[in-house]
């Protein structure tokens, strides 16, 4: 019996449709493929090997061909565009084998295509959710036309393989639907790709002409991760996002048992679960079965597991009726394990308030992923892809739904998406405005503010806890109106490397790569790499390189300044030349491109890591935000060859403690790096130095980019002239290199936090026996 069913799941259905792609060979489909952000497509290896005329099964890599993938337009024409592979993840047998014709279970299989051409666009509001058992799923033929689609139910869903089971009438899933993605209407989102239909040993499809093989959303994030890919960027998982330890399924399979048990203690008649149920499925816009009173407690308990949003309605109008039987079922695990964390009616109120505060100009979709990033600087949101909407980012924090505290089960952690409304509401309220603006901005803040204390109160959050993280928002927010009266700094990234290796001489080597973002509004945040293996030199460059455009698609004015890269070094590393490292991608240099220096592409500094004690670091850094105050003020100190050790050194800064800029101009490379950290150790802002030169003539034109302008510019001047140097290397000799230390912006974060909220959650708890 269907108890819930969805009126729109024909509607839903084309948000599954138009993420199909047809890989093609000889202008034919041979299989489909699912659009991923920015322009990657996710099919199947052996999809790859049938466009290639291979063996479907074939397991070495195919090499750099190019492939041709078809998009449906909305006229219905479809468009070729060539597409080059990126990540080969061959399929094998159980052991790791050769998959053999006929066989019922294989692993990988896998293959991520990147488009050559940006129109092919992205995946933006296209979601990802794990596979279940029972799961209502739809595929699409490789041609990728509507009415190409296969309806099929998942039977079994393992940690190795998922079978699906066709549906009575209809296509059944056949050659041709591998890697068509599985769209899952009833959780609005894709819950894996069709892999193929089994065979018997025979090759025909006897015994299993209904069954066809699929990989779970659950399998494939782990192949791609494995294989160095994001898979928390390229598959983002709708609603739940639950950072519990256990899997899924196994989550869900606990979190329906004890809500069954409760809904059958505290509802046991069923009358009064069918007129629950009845009101919160007519709020999540969906139809009840004409047998509803005869709801048992096990089936609505699965549906509230299943339905976006249901347990949450339920659990709101059990609130406004019976507030104690609602704090019984909002301390157990289906309160963070159901899809959704807002009631539609909490979640239209929200998305309402938002646009308000848009169409008044008080928000933007940017400036709120700001809040976000004052709020909670440890979570990792995916890159801006696309247009920005409120309703993409209100979801994906949806999925941080705060679980319980670990002292007191039964107390109910605060949500992400209450810390972001409490940071938004203190950064509304304007106590610097008048008239008619101060109405406004306290109008504004009051909404939000009462918006987050009444989800407060149906989540079961103790108001101590969320008026702990409103007292950080409100000092946040005053610390920020007080820097300088601008609304946000220049951005950064900001990257740490440390030697893996040394390559036994012969080269740089390998380097660990720690990477934070600073968009400038807020505290760095970690920035999610795309592998924690050690890289070159090269592949560095790449990464900090692609995560600079990315903050630069993310600036809330584009009138603002473009982003910085900053590196920190080792003292031992000062020499690396890292601004000649090639950023270039990949591709584009297997092609016969040339090379792009990361230092003529994007404005980049080098920074000292922090070294030496505590007492060290205050003097080092109080001696900056002295100097930092005269870098226009203050002349240039030019140190040549008549300073040679760290004690003229020293001497020399300590005699004019005003002293913002240093050039050297040493003869000697080597000894120029070195002196260089002893002017960054004694808190000299701002240190110009040659990376190659090797005579005081060549050296000294490097005052000349130094003395070129105001200190605040020298990061471009820099950049500038290493382009010219890029064009014309024997008219500019100088290779520059600049260190800057701005002591108005964080130096790497500290690698340690204090969470409030287990303390709080400890004071806050009720002094009675467990609610659950």
């Amino acid at each position: 019996m269907e108890w819930f069913s969805d009126p729109r799941t024909e509607d839903a259905g084309e948000a599954g449709q138009s993420a199909v792609i047809s890989v093609l060979s000889g202008g034919r489909p041979v299989g489909a493929g699912v659009l991923l952000a920015g322009g990657a497509v996710l099919t199947c290896a052996h999809v790859v090997n049938a466009a290639l005329d291979r063996d479907v099964y074939e397991v070495d890599h195919p090499g750099t061909p190019q492939l041709w993938l078809a998009v449906m337009q909305p006229d219905g024409v479809p468009r070729r565009l060539a597409a080059r592979l990126d990540r080969w993840i061959p399929p094998r047998d159980v052991r790791g084998g050769r998959v053999v014709r006929g066989a019922v279970e294989w692993h990988g299989d896998l293959a991520l295509l990147v488009a050559e051409s940006t129109e092919l666009g992205s995946a933006v509001g296209r979601f990802w959710w794990p596979m279940q058992p029972k799961q209502q799923v739809r595929a699409w033929f490789a041609a990728g036309q509507p009415d190409t689609f296969a309806n099929a139910v998942v039977q079994e869903c393992g940690t190795r393989a998922c079978y699906l089971d066709a549906e009575p009438t209809g296509p059944r899933i056949g050659p041709g639907y591998s890697g068509s993605p599985l769209w899952s209407a009833a959780d609005g989102a894709i819950v894996g790709i069709a892999a193929g239909q089994l065979l018997s040993a025979d090759g025909s499809p006897n015994g299993y002409a209904e069954r066809a093989l699929a990989f779970s959303w659950q399998t494939i994030s782990r192949e791609l991760q494995q294989a160095g890919v994001d898979a928390g960027r390229l598959l983002p998982q709708a609603g739940r996002g639950a950072a519990e330890p256990q899997e899924p399924e196994e989550l869900e399979f606990g979190a329906r048992f004890q809500l069954a048990a409760k809904l059958g203690e505290l509802l046991p008649r069923a009358e009064d679960r069918a007129r629950y149920a009845e009101y919160a499925a007519q709020e999540c816009g969906l139809t009840v079965g004409r047998r509803i009173t005869a709801l048992t407690a096990e089936k609505l308990a699965e549906a509230a597991l299943s339905r976006p949003r249901l347990l949450a309605a339920l659990l709101e109008s059990l609130r406004a009726d019976r507030p104690a039987l609602a704090d019984r079922l909002s301390c157990l695990p289906a309160a963070v394990a159901a899809p959704g964390l807002l009631s539609p009616a909490e979640h239209r109120a929200l998305l309402t308030l938002l646009n308000h505060l848009d169409r008044r100009g008080q928000l933007a979709p940017l400036l709120l992923r700001g809040y976000v990033v004052a709020a909670a600087p440890d979570i990792e949101l995916p890159p801006q892809d696309g247009p920005a909407d409120y309703p993409t980012l209100v979801r994906q924090l949806e999925g941080y739904t705060g679980g319980f505290s670990t002292a007191e089960p039964v107390v109910r952690l605060v949500p992400v998406l209450l810390r972001v409304a409490e940071f938004l509401a203190a950064g509304l309220a304007d106590p610097g405005s008048a008239g008619r603006q101060a109405v406004e901005a306290a109008e504004a803040a009051q909404a939000v503010a009462g918006w987050s204390e009444q989800v407060a109160d149906r989540l079961g959050v103790p108001r101590a806890a969320l008026n702990e993280h409103r007292a950080a928002a409100v000092g946040w927010a005053r610390g920020h109106r007080a820097a300088d009266g601008r609304a946000a700094s220049q951005a950064r990234v900001m990257a740490y490397l440390s030697r893996y290796d040394n390559a036994d001489g012969r080269g740089p080597g390998r380097f660990t790569c720690a990477v934070w973002l600073d968009h400038g509004w807020a505290a760095p945040r970690r920035a999610p790499s795309a592998t924690d293996r050690p890289l070159t030199p090269d592949e560095v460059a790449r990464l900090l390189r692609d995560l600079r455009e990315t903050l630069e698609d993310e600036r809330a004015d584009p009138a603002d300044a473009e982003p910085t890269i900053e590196v920190f070094l080792d003292q031992a590393d000062l020499g690396l030349a890292v601004e000649s490292w090639d950023g270039a991608d990949a591709g584009h240099r297997e092609r016969g491109g040339l090379p792009e220096p990361l230092g003529m592409t994007d404005a980049l500094v080098v920074r000292l890591a922090l070294q030496g004690s505590r007492d060290e670091l205050h003097r080092r850094t109080r001696s900056q935000a002295k100097r930092w105050q005269h870098r226009d003020a203050e002349p240039v100190l030019s140190l040549d060859d008549r300073y040679r050790s760290e004690k003229q050194v020293v001497s020399e800064l300590f005699q004019n403690r005003k002293v913002a800029r240093v050039v050297l101009r040493q003869a000697n490379p080597s000894v120029r790096a070195e002196l260089a950290a002893v002017c960054l150790r004694y808190g000299v802002p701002l240190v110009c130095w040659d990376r190659e030169a090797r005579t005081a003539a060549a050296a000294a034109q490097v005052e000349e980019v130094a003395l070129a302008g105001a200190a605040d510019g020298l990061p471009e001047r820099v950049r500038s002239y290493r382009a010219a140097v890029y064009g014309n290397p024997k008219g500019y000799r100088v290779r520059p290199v600049l260190a800057r230390e701005d002591p108005t912006r964080p130096s790497l974060p500290a690698t340690e936090a204090v969470d409030p909220e287990e303390l709080i959650a400890r004071l806050a708890a009720p002094k009675r026996e467990d609610l659950c």
